[in-house]
């Protein structure tokens, strides 16, 4: 599957995920979209366990992506507090993550980092949109 189906694979599942949150009204979305960011390394986290055990990845990928679940529920509970523009960041700062760090990772599906960039940039486009529109 080319880097550019999977993007856009991740894209239309994030518009799904998001149309799944549209009978909520916009506060209860944002901090959902919120909660949900420390969700996407903890994905990596399983990824390197799971790597770790099968040989695919060393203790040192474990401890990247532990660092990248602490920095990114920080950022989540940024989000939370602080809305819609701290969301949009955390959201795209991901995707910036999955871009620099796992296409080569053995531990990684190969189709994963692609979809993760397609999903997150998405939920980032929207976050910042809402608070365009608050």
């Amino acid at each position: 599957m080319t880097l550019l189906i999977q993007i856009v694979l991740g894209a239309v599942a994030a518009c799904g995920a998001l149309a799944l949150l549209s009978g909520r009204n916009e506060s209860k979305r944002l901090k959902i979209i919120a909660l949900a960011i420390p969700v996407l390394p903890l994905i990596y986290v399983v990824f390197a366990l799971v790597g770790v055990s099968n040989g695919t990845a060393g203790y040192g990928w474990l401890g990247y992506e532990v660092i990248g679940l602490l920095l990114f529920g920080g950022l989540g509970l940024a989000a939370f507090r602080f809305g819609a523009v701290t969301a949009a960041v955390a959201w795209a700062v991901h995707a910036i993550w999955d871009a620099t760090g796992h296409f080569d990772a053995a531990f990684v599906p190969a189709f994963y980092p692609g979809l993760c960039i397609g999903f997150d940039v998405v939920v980032a486009g929207y976050a910042l949109y809402s608070y365009r529109e608050s």
